[in-house]
């Protein structure tokens, strides 16, 4: 496991200021685990989520700043760029997953639930790297870790939005990561890409069940906090995770998308 007692930019030597780092999702499951972590490691952190109360709670036991922002609206996230202008850390770990067929959704609501799951997803995710990451190339150091899934790399059959988000996510991180190393620049971006997680509250949200084992909260923070310290660019929270992600682009497309759909449980 990384220590706070070696620097981010320049391994082996003793940090001589607190690194910031801003987690979003911070209120609870991967989010509230990754803000204990970086908080014991001695990082100035900032808890970001629409939960007050909770947020209250994890600053109270850890230390760290906290934030209320609706990461669906894009000028909640400008006032939280605001706040925290800076950081040497970005975490955008929140998101959340709807259940059900796109049609159907879309007769009930227009597509809007959708529509604000993107916002979240993908839209908040992509403002805050478009706020922080120029200011990290600037200062010669930093890293952004995006939460996609082994959801980017399959049709998401019944949650169509939500593995497309995680695509999108996905390839925005590989590409800009890529562009960052051209260019010359150490600052680092990188996706996680976990599997179902027991504590993370998202299939509860999403109305849904996945028929593969769930790892802990804990365990999923701990192996993302390990890889971006090892600045892979994507990383993978089991070798089964791996199996299932890269195993899928040799499954012909219509038989993984009878496999996927028949993978939930209501």
């Amino acid at each position: 496991m990384y220590t706070p007692q070696k620097s981010p930019y320049n391994k082996g030597k003793v940090i001589r200021k607190r690194y910031s780092a801003v987690v979003t999702g911070g209120s609870s499951g991967i989010g509230a685990e990754t803000v204990r972590l970086l908080s014991k490691m001695g990082y100035s952190v900032t808890a970001v989520g629409r939960d007050e109360a909770k947020l209250r709670k994890i600053a109270v036991e850890t230390g760290c700043s906290a934030v209320v922002c609706d990461l669906s609206n894009e000028k909640s996230v400008s006032n939280l760029l605001k706040l925290r202008p800076t950081a040497d850390i970005l975490i955008n770990c929140a998101g959340y997953g709807i259940y059900g067929d796109f049609v159907s959704r879309a007769e009930k609501d227009g597509g809007k639930s959708g529509l604000a799951l993107l916002d979240v997803n993908v839209r908040a995710a992509q403002q805050l790297m478009a706020g922080y990451l120029p200011q990290m190339v600037k200062r010669g150091g930093g890293y952004v870790l995006n939460y996609s899934s082994i959801a980017a790399f399959m049709p998401g059959v019944h949650m169509s939005e939500y593995f497309a988000s995680k695509a999108y996510i996905l390839s925005l991180s590989l590409a800009v990561n890529e562009e960052l190393k051209k260019s010359g620049s150490p600052v680092y971006v990188g996706a996680v890409c976990p599997g179902p997680t027991n504590g993370s509250k998202f299939f509860e949200r999403a109305g849904t069940a996945f028929r593969l084992p769930e790892q802990t909260a804990r365990h999923v923070a701990v192996a993302a906090l390990n890889g971006m310290f090892r600045e892979d660019p994507i990383i993978f929270t089991s070798p089964i995770n791996e199996i299932l992600s890269r195993g899928a682009a040799f499954i012909p497309e219509k038989l993984l998308v009878k496999i996927i759909g028949d993978f939930y449980t209501e």
